[in-house]
């Protein structure tokens, strides 16, 4: 087994970082299924995640820490397997044992193990390289994973399969114990994107940068500015602050467009959030808007005013009790957007010149 390094990809730069879904382009080729933000069907052909993170073009389970992970792959021709090379790309090394299916005359299936042990891919991104340990000749392999010797997800972007004649596969299907692009769904997927929507990588890069945000299904406000000041790592919301002072968390299926209009404003007067992320949600009253067709577990209406009671694993769902009324479960995607005022800090004497106090 061999490790070999992939080279780092470079991030958009801010003033090309315009992120939209209105007119998306042009597929490069005819789409057979529609890739899912890390679905399994992230793992065929070649690798496109050029860099390590938690990012949408990789496979990633449904949970992390998970017993009894694998993704299957499947390539074009049967061949004598000479090696499996796997891209992993988040938290590498937790790859156990890796196996091919055989069929003999009468189609009957074997898996055969190809190799098992410990995997040594300590950073990633890099290429995981197993020489086969046993002759198999197939065109389906699964990569199993130990996830709970290697904390947090940890994904795979493609995984290419080598003859021992030299030839190069890359997978054109794929399927998984489990994804992350099921994530929050039982039984019907009833919160399902009505069109594909996800935040590209390159959002990251507006950190800090003063945006207009298009939205849809949001009729009286079709659009907002504000400076970005985080980014969800499973890029499902994104945090503005906006010149009225407040902060508004905006879901990725509310989002038609996300244009950069001007640097970030560093002078005086401008207040730093105490807050990373949305975390500090908790036990606040906020200004809640839902999806027009969001489907609520158990029924309910649009909130509106409410106090957010608790937050779910990997910000699942809310757990909200609007004023007079039932607490509510809101899975994430029926959201639009949540606005409230922040806690805040200001850094320097001149910081509070003509700023207003804000509890």
């Amino acid at each position: 087994m061999r490790l070999r390094a992939i080279l780092a990809g470079s991030l958009l730069p801010i003033a090309c970082a315009t992120a939209c879904w209105s007119q998306p382009p042009p597929p490069q080729q005819e789409p057979t299924t529609p890739q899912r933000s890390w679905g399994p069907e992230q793992a065929t052909g070649e690798p496109d995640t050029f860099q390590a993170g938690d990012i949408v073009t990789a496979w990633a389970t449904r949970t992390r820490d998970a017993p009894d992970e694998w993704l299957q792959l499947e390539y074009a021709d049967a061949v004598p397997v000479a090696e499996v090379c796997i891209w992993e790309t988040y938290n590498p090394g937790a790859v156990c044992k890796v196996t091919a299916f055989t069929q003999d005359e009468a189609e009957v299936e074997t898996e055969v193990v190809l190799w098992e042990g410990e995997d040594p891919t300590e950073e990633a991104p890099a290429e995981f390289v197993v020489e086969a340990g046993a002759d198999a000749v197939s065109s389906k392999i699964r990569v199993y994973l130990d996830s709970m010797a290697v904390p947090g997800w940890n994904e795979i972007d493609a995984v290419e399969l080598v003859g021992q004649d030299g030839s190069r596969q890359w997978a054109e299907r794929a399927t998984a114990s489990s994804t992350y692009a099921e994530q929050g769904r039982q039984g019907p997927t009833v919160w399902a994107p009505d069109r594909p929507v996800q935040f590209p990588p390159e959002l990251a890069a507006l950190l800090g940068v003063q945006v207009t945000v298009s939205l849809t299904d949001v009729p009286d406000l079709p659009e907002l500015t504000g400076t970005v000041v985080w980014v969800d790592p499973r890029l499902r919301f994104v945090l503005l602050d906006d010149a009225a002072g407040q902060r508004v968390l905006v879901g990725s299926r509310a989002i038609v467009c996300v244009e950069p209009t001007a640097p970030e404003n560093t002078g005086p007067g401008n207040p730093r959030s105490q807050e990373a992320g949305p975390e500090g949600l908790v036990g606040r009253d906020v200004q809640v808007r839902l999806r027009s067709d969001a489907a609520l577990p158990g029924g309910g209406a649009n909130p509106g005013e409410a106090r957010v009671v608790a937050i779910g694993p990997d910000w699942g769902y809310l757990v909200l009790q609007p004023a007079g009324g039932q607490a509510m479960v809101v899975p994430w995607d029926s959201l639009l957007t949540i606005t409230y005022r922040p806690a805040v800090e200001y850094r320097t004497i001149e910081d509070l010149t003509g700023a207003e106090p804000q509890l």
